[in-house]
């Protein structure tokens, strides 16, 4: 099992944008062979960053799901220019313990 991470630092003024996409959004992951769970988490305090975490059965899972064209099409409307403070950060790791 992996847990993908993607960070992503928003800007004040669009975070209520931010987070209406993906209440908004008709996700298709659960359509996706090895597909667990999806998880937005928004910052609390004065943090700017926030995750959306998927986990997945496998890595080739994940790597099916971002060669898919689902997965371009839930991507394809970004934020407007200034909302996205850094380059978002991707980060996978491996689960090796579970309790």
């Amino acid at each position: 099992m992996i847990i993908v991470q993607n960070r992503i630092r928003v800007e004040a003024g669009f975070r209520k944008e931010f987070e209406e996409r993906f209440s908004r959004r008709q996700s298709n992951l659960k359509n996706f062979k090895g597909f667990v769970k999806n998880y937005v988490l928004k910052p609390t305090g004065k943090d700017d960053e926030y995750v959306v975490m998927t986990i997945w059965e496998s890595r080739e899972a994940f790597e099916t799901w971002t060669d898919s064209k689902e997965f371009k099409e839930a991507h394809n409307m970004p934020l407007p220019q200034g909302a996205i403070l850094d380059r978002p950060i991707l980060k996978i790791h491996e689960v090796i313990n579970e309790i």
